[in-house]
């Protein structure tokens, strides 16, 4: 790790993430999670989105100056969520879509779609063209195989998802598997490279396989000979890639930094490696199959029907939180998988909402949307469904609307209460719900959308017609600002605590609470970032039962905290005092007037967002 220790103190290193259909949401977004916060302080990643494309359709589907939208050779599938857009489309080791930087960290993640990169000549070509001359490999569950079949693991320890360990071992003699490990760190230079193994890392195939030109092979010799190789880390299934980051930033810079962003994603990282609660399952793959069916046999009866997956509305906007999001889906993801490989149905169908057809995370890439906000009324029914993008009014956020903090607390107010009345009528109504769950992710972007009309309409139409309301992190103050949550127990991030509870003066918040459900049943809150991993799993036992729950959670190889008290991140708050009080109210309303006056002049204030957020 000293030669990218040196190149970040010189410059930005530059970090290609690869992604490729079927990739796993947990094995990208929660590495990337810690990778942003880290970078938010001390700057030193920048990212590239690399597509591997395994189809065999070569036309980009469009272009233009959309961010990659209309691109199809940009749009990413993953297992279970939304479109992901890369930066850049990659079929072979020299057939780019656009050209790529020097990559000085290449990151592989899991998920179904490895089969196809691991039977793809060209792909794997390419998985060498990348990796040479990095400082840094890293991979999360099956990605491991992608580096192992490109010829990166032989000779190296590593680990991979243990329900695919057998499989990978077989298939991939060469590599040293390590069963009991929640990461591996390969610290042993592999045996110098001959003509053949130097030709497999330079991107060509392997001269038996494909007659490689002798040249060729001993300038690929020659030049693994003067390139370090790199330092591979390898985690297990799933969540481990989070506790495998931790390792990556404590090598990088050092233990507080690796600390700090775990704490600003309220994440308690497992830092032993050899400390894998998980590593049973690459032995007893048989009885943890029998349960998950068992399971899966019982939750069927927490569907309306076997044939209609609940509807699962996730609210998006730029720079929402990538690990708010996509952990709570990765566990609903798990549930679909559990359930349609057991019975013939699925438990979720995913919505995605958005203002615009495309966002932004905040620290990571630009996603497509289902449906836009704006096509439902203020009796929240949806005007027409179709194309994400379809009916699009371009960032009419406030657009002759603006408003100030007085008449934004009154109206909210009004409007929120209206919102809880019609709620608990609409307990005892038999009109259905618009959404079985509506789902509302937090991220610095919440500042943007506490003080968006338009998301304040939406959600206060919309959420009386939803069955249960799920928020994670900051998320909660945009629900909390509709009056929705007025007399309610609910829970926020705690190192914005107290900021974010200002959004709703009658909400019985709880500081001590890792997560808070209201007395119905109805509003679902969680603690910051990683917390809304336990509230999906929570929201899954209440569901479809608990050992389905722990079935997901086993699936994820993660350990949930099912205890709402059990709080580790409680400390955090800022401590009270009148001075900090006074400061956050001066905060608060001068957030309120920049983003009131911006909208009301017709700008979409989404770059100044994350100036705005308060430090920790």
């Amino acid at each position: 790790m000293e030669r990218l220790r040196d190149i970040v103190a010189s410059r930005r290193a530059v970090v290609g993430v690869v992604l490729f259909d079927g990739f796993e949401l947990l094995d990208v977004f929660g590495p990337l999670e810690l990778l942003a916060s880290a970078n938010a302080r001390c700057h030193a990643l920048s990212f590239v989105y690399i597509k591997l494309d395994a189809s065999n359709d070569s036309d980009s589907g469009g272009g233009g100056d959309d961010g990659g939208y209309n691109d199809a050779s940009l749009r990413v599938q993953p297992t279970e969520g939304p479109v992901t857009l890369a930066d850049v489309c990659v079929r072979a080791a020299h057939d780019m879509s656009h050209p790529i930087p020097t990559l000085d960290v290449l990151f592989v993640p899991g998920g179904r779609g490895v089969q196809a990169i691991v039977e793809s000549d060209s792909l794997l070509g390419a998985v060498r063209h990348l990796v040479q001359g990095t400082c840094a490999a890293l991979s999360v569950c099956t990605g491991a195989t992608v580096l192992a079949a490109a010829g990166v693991l032989d000779g190296l320890d590593a680990t991979t998802n243990k329900r695919a360990f057998g499989n990978a071992a077989t298939r991939y003699p060469t590599v040293r598997w390590v069963c009991e490990a929640r990461w591996c760190v390969a610290t042993k230079t592999p045996p110098a490279a001959g003509a053949a193994t130097a030709a497999k890392q330079a991107g060509g195939k392997h001269p038996r396989d494909a007659g490689e030109d002798a040249t060729a092979a001993t300038t690929a010799a020659a030049s693994a000979a003067t390139t370090p190789p790199p330092v591979v880390f390898t985690a297990s299934g799933v969540s481990a890639g989070l506790d495998m980051t931790a390792e990556f930033l404590a090598q990088l810079t050092n233990e507080h930094s690796a600390e700090q962003a775990c704490r600003a994603a309220e994440y308690t990282a497992n830092r032993d490696p050899s400390n894998d609660p998980f590593a049973a399952a690459a032995r007893d793959s048989h009885s943890i199959g029998a349960a998950e069916a068992a399971a899966a046999a019982s939750a069927v009866k927490g569907l309306p029907s076997a044939q209609q997956p609940l509807k699962l509305a996730v609210v998006l906007y730029d720079n929402f939180e990538m690990l708010d999001t996509f952990g709570p889906l990765e566990f609903f993801g798990m549930a679909n998988k559990i359930l349609a490989e057991n019975q013939p149905c699925r438990a979720f169908k995913l919505i995605t909402l958005a203002e615009e057809r495309t966002v932004k995370s905040w620290g990571g890439p630009a996603f497509c949307v289902d449906q836009l906000i704006g096509s439902f009324d203020m009796d929240g029914e949806a005007e027409g469904e179709g194309e994400c993008g379809s009916g699009g009014n371009g960032h009419g956020t406030g657009q002759g609307q603006g408003t100030g903090e007085e008449e934004r607390e009154t109206t909210g107010r009004k409007t929120g209460r209206r919102s809880h009345e019609k709620s608990n009528a609409g307990s005892a109504s038999t009109t259905p719900p618009l959404f079985d769950i509506l789902f509302v992710p937090g991220g610095v972007g919440t500042l943007r959308e506490v003080n968006n009309p338009v998301m304040r309409r939406f959600l206060s139409a919309v959420v009386p017609r939803c069955r249960r309301v799920m928020t994670v992190c900051t998320g909660a103050s945009m629900l909390a600002q509709t009056g929705a949550l007025d007399g309610l127990p609910a829970t926020t991030n705690k190192l914005a605590f107290d900021l974010f509870i200002t959004y709703g003066p009658l909400v019985k918040w709880q500081a001590a609470a890792r997560w808070a459900v209201d007395p119905g049943r109805r509003f679902y809150t969680s603690s910051g970032v990683s917390a809304g991993m336990d509230l999906a799993v929570v929201l899954l036992a209440e569901l479809f039962g608990l050992p389905f729950a722990k079935a997901a959670a086993q699936r994820a190889e993660y350990t949930p905290n099912l205890d709402a008290d059990n709080d580790p991140f409680c400390s955090d708050i800022p401590p009270a005092s009148g001075a900090r009080r006074l400061a956050v109210r001066l905060q608060k309303l001068a957030l309120s007037a920049i983003f009131s006056a911006g909208f009301a002049l017709g700008m979409p204030m989404l770059s100044i967002t994350p100036l705005l957020m308060p430090s920790e």
